[in-house]
């Protein structure tokens, strides 16, 4: 009998299409790591400070679970960087 905590067996074509999801992503995921650094590199410092910004602004005090510490400790360290 199984525990209600362990997953399903998988089927064989579930098993095949995981398989080719992983030989995808371990092909296309670099690419795309890659896409994302060259971005990150042509950006002005004002688009660098107006991303972070708007990442930083994401975060709302109710979220469930977030208690927030940790982006609130990256707020004051970038607004020690703006004086």
């Amino acid at each position: 009998m199984m525990s209600s905590d362990s997953p399903a067996p998988l089927d064989a074509e579930t098993r095949a299409q995981l398989t080719q999801w992983l030989a995808n992503w371990r092909r296309v995921g670099p690419l795309l790591e890659a896409e994302r650094w060259a971005r990150v590199r042509s950006m002005s410092d004002h688009e660098a400070q107006e991303t972070t910004r708007r990442v930083l602004e994401l975060w709302q005090p109710d979220w469930h679970g977030d208690d927030g510490e940790e982006i609130l400790l990256h707020q004051r360290v970038f607004a020690r960087g703006r004086r």
